[in-house]
């Protein structure tokens, strides 16, 4: 497994890294690392039911994929959350540590990145280093060249308002 901070160190990304006790959900995130700035990504591994291709989705914290909704949006008849079996293969991390990172392990590019278009009004973002005891804050223009550099072109997403309302 490649080392998230030697790649970050290699595409010249400036970071801010905190670390925390475990994390495994962004509600428990919101508890236990509320001090780390920026805005928290909610990280998603799905896996297309009828053409098998996978997805990394990063989402604000505070909303909801609606996987109907998100399966329209990437021509998909139906998705699911990808095994852990799957997300350790193809990112090398394990559930409760996904992150956009995930892709420097993707040695045969098979996910696609999908990013809530909400983050390009954000200044920071913050994401696991592929580990859960930790978070990276980076500025959004950074996360995106650095996405960008490692072939990850992202696919723009806008959360539907309905599922915005859900949440809170």
């Amino acid at each position: 497994m490649k080392d998230p901070y030697e790649v970050l160190k290699e595409f010249n990304i400036p970071f801010k890294k905190y670390e925390h006790p475990a994390v495994f959900t962004c509600e428990e995130a919101e508890r236990m690392a509320k001090f780390v700035p920026g805005v928290p990504a909610k990280n998603l591994f799905l896996e297309s039911g009828k053409s098998g291709k996978y997805y990394l989705v990063t989402l604000t914290h505070d909303k909801r994929a609606n996987l109907r909704h998100l399966s329209g949006f990437l021509n998909e008849k139906k998705m699911h959350f990808g095994s852990p079996e799957k997300l350790l293969a193809i990112l090398g991390i394990t559930p409760g540590s996904v992150s956009p990172l995930g892709v420097i392990n993707d040695e045969e590019h098979q996910v696609t990145f999908v990013l809530d278009r909400d983050f390009l009004d954000i200044e920071r973002i913050n994401f696991h280093p592929n580990t859960n005891t930790a978070s990276l804050v980076a500025m959004v223009p950074d996360f995106l060249r650095l996405m960008r550099g490692l072939g990850y072109e992202p696919l723009l997403y806008s959360v539907p308002i309905e599922e915005i309302s859900k949440k809170e």
